[in-house]
């Protein structure tokens, strides 16, 4: 197998970190961020990538670090028994490899772009394993609070007020009920005076 093109011109080439270089293009990290990192012009890297400078099995790393051993991609994807899980895996991969290229080279709005797909990627992934369920909003009502309530309690205590041992009873009543449920306790004189 032919090694890659070594130029005596090309700075990446000469450069000691060419290999790493070379590995963050292939994973998608911005030429520029890289150029920063490793003190090389954006404009060297694209060239040392767009001449053939680099090997294609450094280009095409992450493609072979997303299959199984031995699937080509076009077999992947054709494949009609492929879930959306493993499709998901898939790409859940290579933004991972993006991710901790972009990370590694400081590009932060990358790392912010990428962060937000792989959070919509885990999503989708983990409602699709029910991991994540979309719950329906729930409706409470409380009774104790409702004004109809209050006035039915409001209008029963008035037509008690004759009958005191009948109210006393009535009033026992409305706080073990009360008591029982959610939310403050009214109490029946405050009630009674406000009717």
């Amino acid at each position: 197998m032919a090694g890659p093109i070594k130029s005596p011109r090309c700075s990446v080439c000469k450069h000691d970190d060419r290999a790493r270089i070379e590995l963050l293009l292939a994973r998608g990290a911005s030429r520029r961020h890289i150029g920063e990192r490793f003190n090389c012009s954006p404009d060297a890297i694209w060239r040392h990538w767009r001449n053939g400078h680099v090997p294609e099995h450094v280009k095409s790393q992450l493609a072979v670090q997303a299959l199984k051993p031995g699937e080509t991609l076009e077999k992947l994807v054709q494949d009609e028994s492929i879930g959306l899980l493993e499709n998901l895996q898939r790409i859940r991969a290579i933004l991972y490899a993006s991710f901790d290229a972009a990370a590694e080279v400081g590009d932060r709005q990358a790392v912010a772009l990428l962060a937000a797909r792989l959070h919509e990627n885990l999503r989708l992934a983990a409602t699709s394993t029910g991991e994540l369920q979309k719950n329906s909003p729930t409706s409470v009502t409380n009774i104790v609070l409702s004004p109809a309530y209050l006035d039915l309690r409001a209008a029963l205590l008035r037509a008690l007020r004759p009958f005191p041992d009948a109210a006393q009873a009535v009033v026992a009543a409305f706080h073990r009920t009360e008591a029982g449920l959610a939310g403050p306790v009214i109490e029946a004189k405050a009630i009674d005076h406000a009717a």
